[in-house]
């Protein structure tokens, strides 16, 4: 260390020595001088760089290239995005005009790192196309292996992790072959991330321990900090806890070396003093995670930092931490939710330009060859066509793509709508507030019953809500545990029986989730929770006819009508919101002309026409995944 702060003290005395007797022809020197200072690390070019800044009117435009790429290139490797946003604006645009290739391509390629990791993915994949088109005419290895980087990077954000790890061994090839040691490193650490994701912990564990083995060749810090902790986090996966723990303590070491603070490695560190049963060092170390998680905006990790934290108070039987946890967890899932709708749809969207932009560079690909045909054989009349055929497959696919979008952005609006229809918070408070009368008159048998009927109805609905489809199984399982909390809110003010029938085989049958909660919560809400002469029955029965699934809910509630006027307002043809929901969704899944879902309410009378209940039928196409009818016992 001592003679690396030498290096730096010579260097910047040389710089303001030369500084001082600097004039407008000396700018190219300073420079010069601050790209050496950049390439050692040192914290000193900056002021080197602004007066640089200062004087580089009296310079070139390539100067001002390559002055905005050294800003640019400084507050980057700080992660100062912001700051270096202007510099590579600034970078392209005089690029641009000197009409420097390489330093245009580099410019967008930054540029399209800054919009990827600020959300804006349209721009990103926009920027980052164009760089790699004109990356085929200037032939740069270092351009080529950043921009394919960066798309790998935007592959893993889309879930697209096969064809992101293809990318990042591309570029580790490139790197390799210039023998970049740091990018070597880098690849290698994100190369082993992949490998974990997809559980290969042997080939995760190979790529992570090269990584740290070229950072620590070329003394870098943070790159040994980053690598330990995946390593830690890699070995806690295959139940290796002390060698995990050895890793993750190396890398706090690490971090604490540079003075920052990891939210990555907190959050293994508690999960791996859990495991230990080290239960006050698991908890300090996920509190401080979810402090940073905080600090740093990351709604992802604080939505699982939260539900961890639930969890671990749970083990601890500390119910009250439990549950404050838990309800922190879900109204910050919900506000999430809320805000993340429209990013969805921005990613949807932008997904969909990827494949035209692919589409389209393949097109000028082969647009390319026939031109080369062109020139060889001089046939205008093939050329003429083949561009004509290529512009209509062009107009077509984008046509196709942005068709999708619209179909996939009504699933989403739909299901924001419907999870919201499901998540009643007057049934959720008062099933609370009977639970907690369980805790008060100490009936823990009950009351631990409940919290467990509850917290797995919850999680049925908010998985359940994230599928297209579920099986039929799954949602009897949720069905069976609302009809027994409602029973428990209405102090058992009504039976219920849900019968199968034999031909039917729940674990073979796909349906959407949640497609009958609504018409049991109005059964329930609207037509038992008026009975005053007769005990209430609701009667679920589930039946296979011409090919579809017939779901009938009967009630002997006070009926429709009488319900209206209980509410104060008589209207008979009147819909929930989570009916409304109900039948656009079948509308919208009945893609069968001859089989189409349909719901039918019917209304029960006596002889006297005096309500008897209500009766609804639902019927729908449903996905079979084995055997539909069970084998009937002779």
């Amino acid at each position: 260390m001592g003679i690396d702060r030498l290096k730096y003290i010579v260097v910047l005395l040389v710089c303001l020595v030369s500084t001082l007797n600097t004039r407008a022809g000396d700018v190219s020197k300073l420079l010069h001088q601050a790209d050496s200072l950049q390439q050692l690390q040192s914290d000193m070019v900056l002021p080197l760089l602004r007066q640089c800044q200062k004087m580089i009117h009296q310079g070139s435009a390539e100067q001002r290239v390559v002055l905005y790429r050294l800003l640019s290139a400084h507050f980057s490797k700080r992660e100062l995005m912001d700051s270096a946003h202007k510099y590579f604006q600034w970078r392209l645009e005089w690029a641009t005009k000197c009409q420097m290739l390489h330093d245009v391509i580099m410019a967008k390629t930054d540029l399209g790192e800054y919009y990827g990791k600020k959300g804006d993915y349209k721009k990103a994949f926009q920027l980052l196309s164009e760089a790699r088109e004109q990356c085929q005419i200037s032939q740069s290895p270092s351009a080529q292996a950043k921009i394919l980087a960066n798309q790998a990077y935007l592959y893993y954000l889309f879930e697209k992790k096969t064809e992101s790890l293809q990318l990042l061994k591309e570029v580790l090839g490139i790197y390799t072959s210039l023998q970049d040691t740091m990018n070597m490193s880098y690849l290698n650490n994100n190369i082993g991330i992949l490998y974990k994701n997809q559980n290969k912990y042997d080939s995760a564990l190979v790529y992570l321990g090269q990584s740290f083995y070229q950072s620590r060749q070329i003394k870098d810090t943070l790159g040994m900090a980053s690598a330990c902790n995946n390593m830690g986090n890699v070995l806690s996966l295959v139940s290796n806890l002390k060698g995990a723990l050895e890793q993750l303590n190396k890398s706090l070491f690490y971090y604490r070396q540079l003075g920052r603070e990891e939210l990555s490695l907190y959050s293994n560190l508690g999960r791996i003093h859990k495991e230990l049963g080290q239960m006050d060092q698991s908890l300090k170390y996920f509190n401080f995670a979810l402090e940073l998680a905080y600090q740093q905006d990351e709604p992802k990790k604080i939505m699982v930092l939260l539900r961890e934290i639930s969890d671990f108070y749970r083990a601890q039987q500390d119910w009250r931490n439990a549950f404050l946890y838990m309800d922190e967890y879900h109204q910050f899932k919900e506000r999430e939710y809320q805000k993340e709708l429209p990013e969805l749809i921005d990613r949807i969207q932008a997904e969909a330009d990827l494949k035209i932009k692919e589409q389209t560079i393949q097109l000028l690909t082969e647009k390319n060859n026939y031109q080369s045909l062109y020139l060889r054989h001089k046939n205008s009349v093939i050329i003429l066509l083949i561009a004509f055929v290529l512009v209509v497959l062009g107009l077509g696919f984008s046509l196709y793509a942005r068709k999708q979008v619209e179909h996939k952005r009504r699933e989403l609006s739909m299901e924001q709508r419907l999870l919201r229809s499901q998540m009643n918070p007057h049934f959720f408070f008062n099933t609370l507030t009977i639970i907690q009368s369980f805790v008060v008159r100490n009936e823990a048998k009950l009351a631990g019953k409940y919290i467990a009927k509850f917290a797995r109805l919850m999680r049925e609905i908010l998985e359940n809500s994230a599928r297209n489809k579920i099986t039929l199984h799954r949602e009897l399982s949720a069905m069976e545990n609302y009809l027994s909390l409602q029973q428990l809110r209405m102090n058992s003010g009504f039976e219920y029986r849900i019968q199968v029938d034999e031909a039917v085989n729940p674990h073979a049958i796909e349906i959407p989730p949640m497609l009958f909660q609504p018409f049991i919560e109005n059964a329930i809400d609207h037509g038992l929770n008026h009975l005053r002469d007769r005990k209430g029955e609701l009667a679920i029965q589930i039946n296979l006819l011409d090919d579809m699934l017939q779901v009938l809910v009967r009630d002997n509630g006070v009926g429709r009508a009488k319900a209206g006027e209980i509410n104060g307002s008589l209207r008979r043809n009147h819909q929930s919101l989570g009916s409304k929901i109900t039948d656009e969704r079948l509308n919208l899944l009945s893609n069968d002309k001859r089989k189409r879902s349909r719901l039918i309410i019917r209304d029960l009378m006596d002889d006297q026409e005096q309500a008897l209940g209500t009766e609804v039928e639902v019927k729908i196409v449903f996905d079979r995944v084995g055997q539909i009818k069970t084998k009937r016992q002779n």
